[in-house]
């Protein structure tokens, strides 16, 4: 290099407020102020942060991701009893929020896949 040295990034905003903040949400969240804490933008907005910071706090401060956790636990058991949404917003947030999804899958043993895959094709399957 040049003999210069790095100088640091901006100093994080991070404080035990922000755990604070996020734990005061999920205590205050509830189905008629759902719309004003269902999201991690509004945790960001609420903390003046944009959400990557939210990500990155997550990833160094155990105790803030701990908090988010309990924020979106909360958060998921409120949403089912959420009635102000149209049902395809309300599956589509629940989906994203819980891991639901539409896609069922049936563990099936191999022998099995082999058969219906020769009645299928009416030839042997690649070994």
């Amino acid at each position: 290099m040049n003999g210069k040295k790095k100088r640091p990034g901006q100093p994080t905003k991070y404080s035990q407020h922000a755990t604070n903040h996020v734990l005061r949400m999920a205590k205050e969240i509830n189905t008629q102020n759902f719309l004003k804490y269902c999201s991690v933008y509004h945790i960001a907005s609420a903390l003046g942060v944009h959400i990557d910071t939210i990500y990155e706090w997550q990833k160094h401060h155990p105790e803030f991701s701990e908090a988010i956790k309990k924020w979106e636990t909360k958060r998921n058991a409120v949403a089912f009893e959420f009635k102000g949404w149209s049902d395809a917003r309300w599956i589509f947030c629940m989906k994203n929020w819980t891991g639901m999804s539409d896609k069922q899958s049936i563990d099936m043993p191999q022998e099995f896949t082999i058969k219906i895959q020769r009645i299928i094709t009416d030839r042997k399957p690649e070994e």
